[in-house]
């Protein structure tokens, strides 16, 4: 299915910057201890390219922005799956940021991304130590996601 270029943001709608942050997110790999599962992976886009980091399947880190990055990104790709978080058996791991997601993109320069399997969610700094957040249909011609 073809990406939604129409989305009216800048990063998603700029054709290198967007084929960057969709392979680095294709990137992430299969979680070897969980069939089904793929890791989380980070980073932060330029029209260059992506750094990628991978994490695990509940976390990962970006990195540092290099000269030139644009955003920061990293995935949601186990959307709709039982949680393996210890404690949490009964969460469903979702594509919006999370708490966690929303107060380290406060603190960063540039907007913040989170792909999952359906959907892109734009945290951008305030200014005031909190996020504005808006969600993106990833893909043309479709109603998933963003719900």
């Amino acid at each position: 299915m073809p990406c939604n270029m129409k989305t009216g943001d800048k990063n998603l709608d700029d054709p290198t910057i967007r084929q960057n942050l969709e392979d680095a997110a294709n990137s992430a790999p299969a979680d070897p201890q969980h069939p089904g599962y793929r890791d989380e992976v980070a980073g932060y886009c330029g029209t260059a390219d992506c750094s990628v980091n991978p994490g695990d399947v509940n976390v990962s880190e970006p990195g540092n922005m290099r000269t030139g990055d644009v955003l920061e990104y990293h995935t949601h790709l186990n959307a709709g799956l039982p949680s393996l978080i210890p404690g949490q058996k009964n969460y469903i791991y979702v594509e919006d940021p999370s708490g966690q997601d929303k107060r380290s993109a406060a603190k960063r320069p540039v907007p913040s991304y989170v792909v999952g399997p359906n959907s892109i969610w734009r945290n951008t700094p305030d200014g005031k130590g909190g996020v504005t957040s808006k969600c993106f249909q990833r893909w043309s011609n479709s109603s998933s996601g963003c719900q």
